[in-house]
C-alpha cells in the first residue's frame, strides 16, 4: 500500500478489502499495534472517511453509501472503560459527517458490525 502511495505521489491512501457483500477500509496501514492509537487522529479519520465516501460514489456508483464504522478499542471503548479514542477523536469526526447528511454510524464494536 505504501509502495503504491509513493509511486503515485499521493499523500494519503486508504487500503480497502472488497467483495460483493461489503467493502472494508482501514484508517491505518501496516503499523505495529502499539503505534495505532497515536495514528488515530481527527484529521486521519476525516481524510479516510472522505476518501471512502468519494470512492464509493465515483468508483462503485453508490450515490448514497451506507458506512458503518468499527471502533478502535474492544466494544468501541465501552463508554471510556476500554479506551477513549472513540469518545475523544473518532465519534466527533463521524458526527461532522452525520451532520452533513452522510449515512454513517458512530464507532461501534467490530463484532456487532461483522
Amino acid at each position: 500500500t505504501e509502495f503504491f502511495m509513493q509511486q503515485s505521489g499521493c499523500e494519503k491512501v486508504v487500503m480497502m478489502l472488497a467483495n460483493q457483500a461489503m467493502k472494508v477500509a482501514l484508517v491505518t496501514t501496516h503499523l505495529a499495534l502499539k503505534d495505532i492509537p497515536v495514528a488515530i487522529t481527527a484529521e486521519n479519520v476525516r481524510q479516510t472517511v472522505q476518501i471512502v465516501i468519494d470512492d464509493m460514489r465515483e468508483k462503485f456508483g453508490l450515490t448514497q453509501p451506507r458506512i458503518l464504522v468499527c471502533g478502535l478499542n474492544p466494544h468501541a471503548g465501552e463508554g471510556g472503560h476500554l479506551g477513549v479514542e472513540e469518545i475523544e477523536i473518532i465519534n466527533p469526526v463521524l458526527r461532522e459527517f452525520i451532520d452533513a447528511g452522510v449515512d454513517i454510524s458512530e464507532a461501534m464494536p467490530a463484532d456487532t458490525l461483522f
